[in-house]
């Protein structure tokens, strides 16, 4: 439901050349996951959460491929930075807590949980990797600083903007915390 809007809006933006943010949210991968025609699930147990799991991402990736189409199609990918970002991992039992095997998210916080992609695309710049350690508190002063908004002193996080021009970001350690939640 969500993407045919998405092209939808792009479609007229790209006509409009309206300046525009938009925040697209793919619910997939998360639990419970779907099973799409052309996907079969031929595992069983841990692995068939895996499988499933892997699907999702492979069945979104072509959802953000046909944004990523359109961007192209309008013209709107020539002046439109991209972020792609999830909130977290999944765990499929590696770890156990408390005697049981952790699976899914919220309970723990090993690095399947914590360590998640970061895409951040910029007309005009090369890709590249970069192994910084980063955080989701990053996102939103480095969107500001890329389009020469203000970064408001109160944000805890720092501007990417270096890195993205190839740069090397300085060390800085990045923190989790797991805060007890008693409904899940």
């Amino acid at each position: 439901r969500i993407v045919p809007k998405v092209l939808a809006k792009l479609d007229e933006l790209g006509a409009s050349k309206e300046r525009f943010a938009m925040w697209v949210h793919l619910f997939e991968p998360h639990s419970t996951y779907m099973e799409h025609d052309g996907w079969k699930i031929t595992e069983h147990g841990t692995a068939s959460l895996e499988q499933k799991y892997d699907y999702e991402i492979a069945f979104v990736d072509g959802y953000v491929g046909q944004i990523f189409d359109k961007l192209d199609a309008t013209g709107l990918a020539d002046d439109t930075i991209v972020v792609v970002v999830a909130d977290h991992g999944e765990a499929f039992g590696v770890h156990t807590f408390a005697g049981q095997k952790m699976f899914f998210h919220g309970q723990t916080l090993y690095n399947e949980l914590l360590r998640i992609p970061l895409m951040i695309r910029v007309p005009g710049q090369p890709a590249r990797v970069d192994g910084a350690v980063v955080s989701l508190i990053d996102v939103a002063p480095t969107l500001l600083d890329a389009i020469g908004a203000p970064v408001p002193k109160s944000f805890l996080g720092r501007s990417l903007v270096p890195a993205l021009r190839g740069e090397a970001l300085p060390p800085r350690p990045a923190f989790a915390e797991l805060i007890p939640y008693p409904s899940w």
